[in-house]
C-alpha cells in the first residue's frame, strides 16, 4: 500500500563533503552531462567567453536541482513490516518522507586521486541515505531502494537531461541533436569528430564503499562494458 503527500518534504544533508566521506550504507547516483557540453565549457574558459561558462554552470545547477527534486517527490520509505518477494520487491506500507541527500559535483573526472582528460566532464554524485523520516509517524524507515533502481532511475535521468537542455536553449539558444544509444543528445554546434576524440570517462571520487549506480548504465545495461 502506498500513501501520497501533498508536497515533497525538504531533504536533510547526509554528510559534509568538505570533511566527511559518504557513509557506507548510502546509495550513489552518478549523473553525467554530454561530452559536447564539456568541450564548449572548456572553450568558453580558454577563449574568454564567460557567458558560455556562466550559462553552462547555471544549466548544470538546474539539472542537479531537478534530479534532487525528482528524488524528493518520488522515492518512498518502507514503513513497518515488509515481506520480500522473489523479484526483490516487498509487500507492505510505502510512504513519503524526508530523505537524506547530498550532492557532490565535479567539473572533471577523477581516477585514483588525479583529474583525467583534457576537457571538462561535468557530472554529479548524488548520495541518498539508507533511511528517511516518514511523514506519518516521524520515525526512521528504510528507503525503497529496489523501486529506485528498477523504476525511478530512468525518470531521474530524463529529468536531469531535460532541465540541462531547456536551460541551455533558453540562455544560449543552443540546438541539440537526436538522442543516441547512450541516451543523451549532443550539441549540434560541436562536430561529431571532436566529440569522438574525447571518449567518456567515469569519475571514481569521492571514494565510496556502498551501492553505486552509474545511471546511464543502469538504464542502458549495454553501456556497462563499453566505457571502462
Amino acid at each position: 500500500m502506498t500513501t501520497k503527500h501533498a508536497a515533497p518534504l525538504p531533504a536533510l544533508p547526509l554528510f559534509d563533503p568538505g570533511t566527511e566521506r559518504p557513509p557506507f550504507g548510502a546509495a550513489e547516483l552518478y549523473l553525467d552531462t554530454p561530452t559536447s557540453i564539456g568541450i564548449l565549457y572548456l572553450a568558453g574558459i580558454l577563449e574568454d567567453q564567460p557567458e558560455y561558462v556562466e550559462a553552462i554552470d547555471t544549466a548544470w545547477a538546474e539539472a542537479r536541482e531537478a534530479a534532487l527534486r525528482c528524488l524528493r517527490e518520488n522515492v518512498m520509505l518502507k514503513v513497518g513490516y515488509h515481506s520480500r518477494l522473489p523479484s526483490g520487491r516487498s509487500v507492505g506500507v510505502f510512504t513519503p518522507g524526508r530523505l537524506y541527500l547530498t550532492a557532490v559535483s565535479h567539473p572533471q573526472a577523477s581516477w585514483k586521486g588525479e583529474w583525467q582528460g583534457d576537457v571538462a566532464r561535468l557530472h554529479d554524485h548524488i548520495y541518498i541515505g539508507p533511511e528517511g523520516i516518514a511523514a506519518q509517524d516521524g520515525q526512521h524507515w528504510p528507503v525503497d531502494l529496489h523501486n529506485l533502481r528498477t523504476q525511478l532511475l530512468s525518470l531521474v535521468e530524463i529529468t536531469y537531461k531535460d532541465a540541462l537542455q531547456q536551460s541551455l536553449r533558453a540562455s544560449l539558444n543552443l540546438p541539440f541533436g537526436p538522442s543516441g544509444d547512450e541516451g543523451y543528445s549532443e550539441l549540434d554546434t560541436v562536430s561529431p569528430d571532436l566529440i569522438a576524440a574525447y571518449p567518456r570517462l567515469i569519475c571514481r571520487a569521492p571514494r565510496h564503499g556502498g551501492i553505486r549506480w552509474i545511471v546511464r548504465e543502469q538504464v542502458r545495461p549495454w553501456l556497462r562494458y563499453r566505457d571502462h
